[in-house]
Order: C-alpha cells, then sequence, then structure tokens
C-alpha cells in the first residue's frame, strides 16, 4: 500500500485541521471497506526497470507544473492524507465516496485544530484539492477517484457548488492612475529617507526605489507577480526605444521555450518604467559596492532589503510582490484589500483596452494564449464604450 503521508515526493504539511467527525452514512461505511481492497499498484509489484521509468515519468509530470502549482498540490494532498488519518481511512488509494465525503466535510464550516473557526473552502479551492488527488493517484498509478462526472461525487460536487456558488472573487484592476499614486508614494519615500538620514530607516531609499521599479515595470510589462519576483539583470536589455525583457518560463509557457516584452519609455520621467529600473539598478549597485560585495548587481533584480539596509542575495518571492501592492495601495489612500500581485497585470490590460489599444497589441504584452482568456480584461476596460444606457433620456 502506498501510504498518503510518503506520496509522490511532494513533501508534506504537518499541520492538520480538525473537522468533527460525521455520523456513519452509506458512502462513509462503502469508503471503509474500500479500506480493505488491494489497488492493482498493490497487487502487482513493479520491476527495478518499471520502477524506473516511473520515476522518470514522476519527475517529467512535476516538471509540467508550475512550482506554485506543486505547492499547492503538496498542501493539498497532505490536508486531504491528515483528514483520511483522522478518520481511519485510506489516502492512497482512495475511494469516491472517501473523497465525496472530504469534499463535503471541507465546504462546511469547522473548528481548526486550536478551536479557532474555519470558514468553508472556496469552489475554486475545493476544485484544487480534486485535481491534486486525481493527480497523486496517476502519479501512483492508481485510478482516480476524484471524477466529478461520476456518483457519488457527481452529487456532490453539484450541491457544493449550488450552496457556494462559483463566482471567483477577482482582485480589483490597479489602474494606470493608481499605479502612479503608489509611484509616487515611492519617491516620497526616497525624498523623506534622504532629506532625514539620521532618522530614517535604514535601506529606506533603495527599498522604495526597489518598490517603484517593481510596480512601475510589473504594470507596463503586464506581468504575474511570479515573473515579476524572478526577473534577473541577464533578463534585462536597454535599447533606444526601451527596455527589452525576456522572461524564459512562465505559466502559458510551461515549455520554457521563453517569450519577449517590450517597455517602452514613459511619457513622464517620474512614471517611467525603464528610468525606474535603471535608478533602482544604479542604486543597488551603490549599496553592493559599499557592502564590499561585487558590483554592479547581476543575477536576481529584486531582493530583499533587510533591516539593516543590506540588499539580499536571492530574489524575492511573489508573496513580496503581493506585499509591496498592498503597502503602497495602501499609502496611496486605496483600499489594500482589494489589491493583490496580480494587480499590476490585470490593471495593464483593463487600462490598455480603455485607452482603445487593440486586442492583438495587449495580448502580445499580456501573452495570453487565446483572446477569449483575455476577454474578461478588455470587457471590463470597454464596459462603457458605446454603451446603450447613455444618452436615452435618463
Amino acid at each position: 500500500m502506498v501510504s498518503g503521508r510518503r506520496s509522490l515526493g511532494w513533501g508534506l504539511v504537518n499541520r492538520t485541521r480538525r473537522i468533527p467527525s460525521t455520523a456513519p452514512t452509506a458512502a462513509s461505511r462503502s469508503a471503509n471497506s474500500g479500506r480493505a481492497r488491494r489497488s492493482p499498484a498493490d497487487a502487482h509489484a513493479l520491476s527495478p526497470e518499471l520502477r524506473a521509468d516511473a520515476e522518470a515519468a514522476r519527475r517529467f509530470a512535476q516538471a509540467a507544473r508550475s512550482d506554485a502549482t506543486l505547492r499547492a498540490y503538496r498542501s493539498d494532498w497532505a490536508d486531504f492524507s491528515a483528514w483520511c488519518d483522522e478518520r481511519g481511512l485510506r489516502a492512497m488509494p482512495a475511494t469516491p465516496e472517501t473523497v465525496s465525503l472530504y469534499i463535503a466535510s471541507r465546504a462546511e464550516a469547522g473548528p481548526l485544530a486550536d478551536g479557532r473557526p474555519s470558514p468553508p473552502l472556496k469552489v475554486a479551492t475545493l476544485s484544487r484539492r480534486l485535481a491534486a488527488i486525481s493527480q497523486a493517484h496517476k502519479l501512483a498509478g492508481a485510478p482516480s477517484p476524484a471524477l466529478r462526472s461520476r456518483e457519488p461525487l457527481h452529487s456532490v460536487w453539484a450541491g457544493v457548488v449550488r450552496t457556494l456558488g462559483t463566482a471567483r472573487e477577482k482582485v480589483a484592476p490597479a489602474l494606470a492612475a493608481d499605479v502612479v499614486a503608489m509611484a509616487a508614494t515611492c519617491d516620497e519615500a526616497v525624498r523623506i529617507a534622504e532629506a532625514f538620514p539620521d532618522e530614517a530607516k535604514p535601506g529606506a531609499a533603495l527599498r522604495a526605489r526597489r518598490d517603484k521599479a517593481m510596480l512601475l515595470m510589473g504594470f507596463a510589462a503586464a506581468l504575474r507577480r511570479s515573473e515579476l519576483a524572478a526577473v534577473r539583470t541577464e533578463h534585462l536589455g536597454f535599447t533606444p526605444d526601451g527596455l527589452r525583457l525576456l522572461i524564459p518560463r512562465s505559466k502559458s509557457d510551461q515549455e520554457g521555450a521563453g517569450q519577449v516584452v517590450g517597455v517602452a519609455y514613459g511619457s513622464r520621467a517620474e512614471t517611467c518604467p525603464v528610468r525606474a529600473v535603471r535608478s533602482y539598478l544604479a542604486a543597488a549597485s551603490r549599496e553592493l559596492a559599499d557592502q564590499g560585495r561585487p558590483s554592479p548587481l547581476s543575477g536576481p533584480v529584486f531582493r530583499s532589503v533587510d533591516r539593516w539596509g543590506r540588499l539580499g542575495h536571492a530574489a524575492i518571492t511573489g508573496r513580496t510582490v503581493a506585499n509591496v501592492v498592498k503597502a503602497h495601495a495602501e499609502a496611496a489612500g486605496l483600499d489594500p484589500s482589494l489589491y493583490a500581485g496580480h494587480s499590476l497585470r490585470a490593471g495593464f490590460a483593463t487600462t490598455a483596452a480603455r485607452a482603445g489599444k487593440p486586442d492583438r497589441a495587449i495580448q502580445k504584452q499580456t501573452r495570453h494564449k487565446s483572446a477569449a482568456m483575455l476577454a474578461e480584461y478588455v470587457r471590463e476596460g470597454r464596459l462603457f464604450d458605446e454603451n446603450a444606457s447613455e444618452g436615452i433620456g435618463l
């Protein structure tokens, strides 16, 4: 038997959310009886050659998904395994009845292990949990118990969707005016730090220049937060027309063919993304030289700045990008709860649509695989173009 806690090289999360036990049902009795059955993977021991092939297949399957997806799948699988352990059920291979009970449990509110209330999971999260369970079984050579087209999961899932709804919670797009306001808070932070160096926090000016470059380039290049965090100096090329940015790998380019995005010079020096990046690179290189480290800056562009003002060695994470957006949204008088790392990319598409840019030009910058994927942003940006409610006598 393949243990859920040693599964598939995904690793484990040890935190367990405690859910009140449910009364025995026909589904749960069937799930328990499934523990006694052996899966095909249990019945047939793999030869050394097949084990090697299976391991190679697992590695390639993992490589087909982004790091963020794999992290989410690890967490999802760990949660499912822990839930099964609490109830004496098998996580691998699981039965459709077990998965149905799990989804129903996670779709309802319940207490965490420390007694705090836990809200029901969103439909999108539950859907990802099913995908993680299905992928785990696929990698183990077992049939998926998480097929929504089959009973009993089909009925349970339909009820979950009807109860919780499927409307996707969207972050607010950071429009051009919003990004300009955020960038202005960075400029103000630099002015204060340079005017009162003895009172400013160490590294305040460098951090503000970094944040401004992140905000303006993330917006103008329509970058995902993971792409922005992963920018390296060798990906940057400055030309008379602007900035040439290489994105080696992205969500829409899992094969790693690479994509190139152009960022033009801005019409105003204070909000120009190309100048902001140059300014930050120069400041970061000076800081490295002051620390006696190799300069100019090479490798990861956007790095942490510690409380002593020292520039870190490694790249920031996508979470840092989100925190930067939220922090400067709040500083600009916007509601930070509405904004996230994706706000820059979404805001570019919406702003470009409002400015009348052709769909093909917007798609070239956002690198969406299809116009249909871009349509939501474009539709939002052109919501009031030739709007039928205008000029009808109201």
